[in-house]
């Protein structure tokens, strides 16, 4: 009987492997200490013998001058046994210790893996009772037991005989911007061999049949098991359907395929039928579905958040965040129509192969892919958005457009304070994700997270910190994680662990600060964890969002149980999916489900996601790490692709981790307030991201982004331009009216009167929004506005260090920059206030002028007689005197200064 390793998510193996490294066993030191007793266990760190038992030795420390009274327990999950057993009373005098014996013994099912065992010492000191709860891992490591042959997948020796047996589908699909052909031509082999045609004449492109994986082996090859005994046609509405029947010495099963066509696309469905009973760690399913090669070779590849590859060599990344991250890809061949091809379920991995002409997804199980050929991919990426047809779920639009602090620091109370000072400059149509809170330590001995961790200031402190965000009206987001399960958690057995085939438990995160492995959840035993805990943290801490890692980074994955029931990754999907929408309904008020990274799986039940828009590079720096797309190529570059489909029903937020972005590059030039990371997020529409609670970057990229952000927020991508050809400078039209122009190429760019730098913008939105980050005068600067603020930053710096290219961003001299009615070095924000005009500094800045020419404001205000300067921190402010009036109001801003409000006596 063949045990087969689930085909599960290659690039999450891979990302766990390059990142974490190898699953070890240390974990927090054996001890612990309640009371007056300290308690200790003693054990062999590794096992190897599956026969011999393993002694174990608990210590009890009585540190205190009285006697001490309790008792004794120890525990080992699973088929481990350990004896004694029982409980066993023990009495310490002061200062004495105590050492206790046991015998762990494995069973028959124990697998190379970490296993805990758990000390319980319950015990009364000075009438309180306390209990010291020591857990100590181990990790097994057996000889591998010998599964069968996994034959490896090839590529079919059929699929290149083009013969045509007859036409059995053939239209026009006319929805994405041209009227092409499409023709189907049934192959010898059913529609396992047919040959599909998009176009005519010299641009016509056309690929032939289909490569499908069961049990190990590619159907059709001459090596397969399996062998086709039949094909016939049967009826169904709408399409043209065929039956394909086959068999082995141990199975059969039928093979049902059907194409349908109409105006929007051409759709190939396929599943299985008759297929044998399944049996423990034996089932038959369809692993791998992919298409045959193409007539002609790929030119551009489009695909996951966001990038665009001309000319790739080998590609092919696996589905989760930081690559694929998209269940449908893009091409533009050499000559004819370009495609967008996708699935309807999680595929595996995009697969590139210039050579072999090959472009494909590569999906398992029973799943309808669409093939959709018109004028330009972005064409092509809107029929397939409508074809997808999922709506926002209902916390989407309390979060679109919002300002996101993600933040990772420990202190509580010192967090709240900054964040505070943010919201007094106006940051408030914001979310606060807040990572690192759990009662063990970020991502550790999960899922036991409570209460808030007491060295980051505990539960009143986080409870202070959750009220502050809603005082404000900003969302406040916790982390919480279900992928990561950690043996020394009180919950954990492998009855609860995904297992990738018999015997082999499926290891999750290594955390390598705690130096502690983790294994993967089974997600059908995930919810009562997570219920209780999303209750305790609702009724304690009243969070009005919430963020759950990994979810919409890794991919869902199949999985077997310990007894060896198979279990989909549409179920692990669905039990995520529901997750979330229990989760929104159980905090209420819509509260927005966030996750990491965002892949397409969960758009329709969570709300959105913490981006990773990674680039493309062939040559990374070190340090890069795996948060580049390591590719040979002619040309690349980020697009919006992710938000073509989907930016009105699911929130990107940002353009990934600030370290992930740059990954190995300078910071300072491409970290999460440069022009490059901002250049992104306005490319794609994006909610904007900053990682600190307050500063002078966190102010002043909220005061240039948001207006625009708001403005695109639940809106549709309606084109994207590459403007002369070229993939850097691309134009993009939202179905608003909305446009923006970005250069992310090196050379300098004029766009109706505005010069664009390398990662440069013009951006102009309905209601008056307009922003930019452009070149005047010489100097780079930003800028934006709309009917209710003016914000102006002509970036004269404080810090002049930094490398040339970073200075060559920043106006060192100070020269002023004229902002039309404004003149200035510095950086601030305009607004009215009632008939006075209040001009806020950006803070920590430097002392600059401003002159203001009060007729060319945009807002009809009285002439100023009177300034009055509020200080940082509130209290009343100091009124300056205004000189002769000339109709140009002259202002020295003060780092020390709020605001000044210019206006009538």
């Amino acid at each position: 009987m063949r045990v087969p390793r689930v085909g599960i998510h290659a690039a999450c193996i891979s990302w766990f492997l390059i990142v974490a490294g190898s699953p070890a066993s240390a974990f927090e030191d054996p001890i612990d200490s309640a009371g007056a007793i300290t308690a200790r266990i003693e054990a062999p760190e590794r096992v190897t013998n599956r026969t011999e038992p393993v002694p174990v030795r608990v210590v009890i420390e009585n540190t205190g001058t009285s006697g001490v009274s309790g008792t004794l327990r120890v525990r080992v999950i699973d088929d481990w046994t350990i004896e004694p057993a029982a409980p066993a009373a023990f009495t310490l005098p002061g200062g004495a210790s105590e050492t206790r014996e046991f015998s762990l013994k494995p069973g028959p099912r124990v697998y190379s893996a970490l296993y805990p065992i758990h000390a319980y010492v319950d015990h009364e000191t000075d009438g309180v009772t306390h209990a010291a709860h020591p857990i100590l891992i181990f990790k097994t490591e057996f000889p591998e037991q010998p599964t069968p042959h996994e034959q490896a997948a090839k590529r079919p020796g059929w699929r290149h005989a083009r013969s045509r047996s007859k036409t059995v589908l053939s239209g026009h699909v006319t929805d994405a911007g041209a009227a092409v052909p499409v023709d189907v031509c049934q192959g010898k082999r059913g529609l396992l061999d047919a040959q599909v045609r998009f176009g005519a004449g010299p641009e016509e492109v056309e690929f032939y049949g289909l490569s499908i994986t069961i049990d190990g082996a590619t159907l059709l090859d001459k090596d397969s098991p399996f062998r086709l005994t039949s094909i016939s046609e049967e009826p169904a509405q709408g399409a043209y359907r065929v039956r394909h029947q086959f068999r082995s010495s141990e199975k059969a099963f039928d093979l049902l395929a059907d194409f349908r066509l109409d105006t929007r696309a051409l759709q190939l469905k396929v599943w299985l039928e008759n297929s044998p009973v399944a049996e423990p760690w034996d089932v038959t399913y369809l692993e791998n579905v992919a298409l045959g090669s193409w007539s002609k070779p790929v030119h551009r590849v489009y695909a996951g958040p966001g990038n665009v590859i001309e000319a790739p060599r080998i590609f092919t990344p696996g589905f989760e965040g930081h690559r694929l991250s998209t269940s449908y890809v893009g091409a533009d061949f050499e000559s004819g129509p370009s495609l967008v091809l996708a699935v309807d379920v999680t595929p595996d991995q995009l697969k590139v192969i210039p050579a072999e002409r090959t472009f494909t997804l590569v999906t398992p199980h029973a799943q309808t892919i669409s093939l959709i050929p018109g004028a330009n991919v972005w064409e092509a990426v809107k029929v397939w958005r409508d074809i997808d047809g999922r709506v926002a779920a209902s916390g989407v639009s309390n979060l679109a457009g919002r300002f996101t602090f993600d933040l990772w620091t420990d202190d509580f109370t010192g967090a709240a304070a900054a964040l505070e000072q943010s919201f007094r400059y106006g940051l408030t149509d914001a979310v606060v994700v807040w990572h690192r809170w759990q009662r063990w330590g970020y991502d550790y001995r999960l899922p036991d997270i409570l209460p808030p961790r007491p060295e980051s200031g505990g539960s009143d402190a986080f409870r202070a910190l959750a009220d502050t965000c809603r005082t404000h009206g900003v969302l406040f987001a916790p982390h919480d994680n279900y992928i990561d399960f950690y043996p020394d958690s009180d919950a954990f057995t492998y009855d609860r662990v995904a297992f990738l085939g018999k015997d082999l438990p499926d290891f999750a995160w290594f955390n390598r600060g705690r130096d502690a492995q983790s294994l993967r959840w089974r997600p059908d035993c995930i919810r009562p964890f997570l219920e209780s805990n999303v209750k305790a943290i609702r009724d304690n801490y009243a969070p009005t969002a919430y963020f759950i890692d990994v979810w919409s980074s890794l991919p869902p994955y199949d999985y077997w149980t310990r007894d060896g029931d198979f279990h989909t990754r549409l179920e692990t999907r669905d039990i995520w999916r529901e997750s979330f929408a229990w989760i929104r309904n159980e905090l209420g008020h819509d509260a927005p489900q966030i996750s990491e990274s965002g892949n397409d799986q969960l758009v329709g039940w969570a709300d959105g996601a913490q981006a990773n828009h990674i680039r493309v590079d062939d040559h990374p720096p070190s340090g890069a790490g795996y948060f580049v797309w390591r590719v040979n190529y002619r040309d690349a570059e980020r697009i919006p692709w992710f938000d073509a489909a989907h930016h009105h029903r699911f929130v990107m937020q940002g353009a990934g981790y600030p370290s992930r972005y740059a990954a190995g590059l300078d910071s300072r030039l491409h970290g999460i307030y440069s022009d490059d990371y901002i250049a992104t997020e306005v490319l794609a529409g994006r909610a904007p991201m900053v990682s600190s609670p307050f500063g002078h970057d966190v102010v002043r990229k909220y005061w240039l982004l948001h207006d625009l952000s708001q403005a695109l927020a639940m809106c549709s991508i309606d084109s994207v331009e590459f403007v002369g050809d070229n993939l850097h400078r691309q134009r993009v039209r939202w179905d608003n009216g909305a446009e923006v122009w970005v250069n992310r190429g090196a050379e300098d760019w004029s766009v109706d009167g505005h010069v664009l730098p390398q990662y440069g913008f013009y951006a102009r939105a309905p209601q008056s929004v307009e922003a930019a980050i452009e070149r005047r005068d010489g100097v780079i600067v930003e800028w934006s506005q709309s009917a209710e603020s003016l914000y102006l930053n002509a970036r004269g710096a404080r810090d002049m260090q930094g490398s040339p290219e970073h200075l060559a961003r920043l106006n060192p001299e100070r020269h002023p920059v004229r902002f039309g009615a404004v003149l200035t070095e510095g950086g601030a924000r305009l607004t009215r206030e009632d008939r006075e005009l209040v001009v806020t500094p950006l803070p920590d800045g430097i002392p600059f002028d401003m002159q203001i020419d009060w007729d060319r404001l945009p807002w009809r205000l009285p002439q100023p007689d009177r300034v009055k300067a509020l200080q940082t921190a509130p209290e009343p402010g100091v009124s300056l005197p205004v000189p002769a009036w000339t109709g140009v109001l002259s202002l020295k801003c003060e780092p020390e200064t709020f605001a000044y409000h210019a206006g009538p006596s």
